[in-house]
């Protein structure tokens, strides 16, 4: 029974995904806006802006099979950034007149933003309007002359405010979008890691290769909810996850693996240890009773083993539970 509505890979991919499909929107909206003015380029000998059309349609092609063939999502996004930043710094110290890129200068900020997100839309942005602010109101030695008189101010206040909208927008989404990818990492029913959250968690337990490990398997739950139904038994799941997490140390990590099974991992501790404290558990599970029901609990203890995968030590692990069950259940035992 997973509780979990969505997990935090759920979560990012669709995120990345409006991402990608705007990043390709944007290298083909430039490309048609290049393409539109091919001929007047190709009038005025413009030749570093016919370099642009093709680099963008080859830089777009490429960005594209490369994402697709090997996986690499985030190369497009990057790939957008800085055909935008090529496109905006070009036209802001090259051309005399802005009128006609007053859409491009004005939608910058929330376009990084977008594509950037918090961190890197808010340095670009910066950036951005330093440069706006510099090549209006300082004369620049390789300038040309240039008239800006008429839409500067336009342009540096309507560009102020999408900032500061997008700034605050993006501050929001990425506060909002931790709060998900941790609560992905959790439990719904019990509040407490799920099994992608506990191996986050317990990677730093693998690189110092002390602990103990421990599985806890609910005795007889199809009973229970046969008896109390499928709402008593969630309601034993919790208040027993409850009681664990109470008892436990705060160094400790314990989890939900699925179903009635629960997992404990015990840093800096040996398994007789941690043998220790599942008979405490086991002993004060015994003892406790949740709205009227009874429960016990069956318990395997191991150690960490140099160079296992988390497969192996939890198999192990189970396989110690299992004996414990065979073995008439309500007991603990070490493999």
């Amino acid at each position: 029974m997973n509780q979990n509505k969505l997990t935090s890979d759920d979560v990012r991919f669709s995120a990345l995904k409006h991402r990608i499909f705007f990043s390709l929107t944007v290298n083909l909206a430039l490309i048609a806006f290049f393409l539109f003015n091919a001929s007047a380029f190709i009038y005025q000998k413009s030749y570093l802006h016919l370099f642009l059309i093709s680099f963008l349609i080859f830089q777009t092609v490429v960005s594209f099979i490369i994402s697709i063939r090997y996986q690499y999502r985030y190369f497009l996004i990057w790939s957008s950034l800085l055909n935008v930043n090529v496109l905006f710094y070009l036209y802001l110290f090259t051309e005399s007149s802005h009128h006609e890129m007053i859409p491009l200068f004005i939608s910058y900020p929330a376009v990084v933003f977008f594509l950037g997100k918090f961190r890197y839309g808010g340095l670009f942005s910066l950036a951005g309007l330093l440069s706006l602010l510099t090549v209006y109101y300082f004369e620049l030695p390789f300038q040309k002359e240039m008239d800006y008189e008429v839409h500067k101010n336009y342009i540096l206040v309507s560009y102020c405010l999408i900032f500061i909208v997008s700034f605050f927008y993006e501050k929001d989404y990425a506060r909002n979008d931790k709060k998900i990818l941790q609560e992905a990492d959790i439990d719904f029913l019990t509040e407490i890691p799920n099994r992608r959250g506990l191996q986050k968690l317990m990677q730093p337990l693998f690189k110092s290769g002390n602990f103990s490990f421990v599985v806890i398997d609910v005795d007889d739950f199809k009973k229970i909810n046969d008896q109390y139904g499928h709402e008593g038994g969630d309601i034993l799941l919790k208040e027993m996850s409850r009681v664990v997490s109470e008892t436990v140390r705060k160094t400790d990590i314990f989890a939900r693996w699925g179903g009635e099974e629960f997992v404990l991992a015990l840093p800096d501790t040996k398994k007789e240890n941690g043998a220790i404290l599942a008979e405490k558990l086991r002993s004060l599970l015994e003892k406790s009773e949740f709205n009227n029901m009874k429960v016990t609990a069956s318990f395997g203890v191991t150690d960490y083993q140099n160079d296992e995968t988390f497969e192996e030590l939890f198999k192990r692990a189970d396989e110690g539970a299992y004996l414990a069950k065979s073995n008439g259940k309500n007991c603990v035992k070490i493999v």
